[in-house]
């Protein structure tokens, strides 16, 4: 069944992990076939260093979570797309997350709406990030 989702959003790197572990997550990726998924590299560089031991907790194949997240259709912005407000986010967050300011950067450059599973990063940006996928309906 496909969705009737459409638009950007932005996901974390908990949205990132959930999807590769086949979680809830991979059905936003896998049934909206109009919402387009936007991260940053910092996010997939950060899943990708936690999935492998994540996997193993979750009694799954390293290599085949891996794949899973090759695979998800992301369109990734370097930092130099949101370098411009690294330090307003960094305000909001650096008490927080650190990890989390690339993205809430590059929300509040003006790009699609983060979905963030972190209460903290949610908090931290005065509610600028949606709470997670849960929320699509209404995005």
């Amino acid at each position: 069944m496909t969705s009737k989702l459409s638009g950007r959003i932005a996901a974390d790197t908990n949205v990132l992990l959930a999807a590769a572990l086949g979680m809830a997550a991979a059905r936003v990726f896998s049934s909206a076939m109009n919402l387009r998924v936007v991260t940053t590299e910092a996010n997939i560089e950060e899943a990708a260093r936690i999935l492998p031991r994540l996997s193993k907790r979750y009694g799954l194949e390293p290599t085949g979570a891996e794949a899973n997240l090759l695979r998800l259709p992301l369109q990734a912005y370097t930092a130099s797309a949101y370098e411009s407000h690294l330090e307003e986010a960094s305000q909001y967050l650096a008490k927080r997350d650190p990890t989390d300011i690339p993205l809430a950067a590059l929300a509040l450059r003006g790009r699609p709406g983060p979905r963030s599973r972190d209460r903290r990063c949610r908090e931290g940006t005065r509610g600028r990030l949606e709470k997670d996928a849960s929320d699509l309906e209404s995005f």
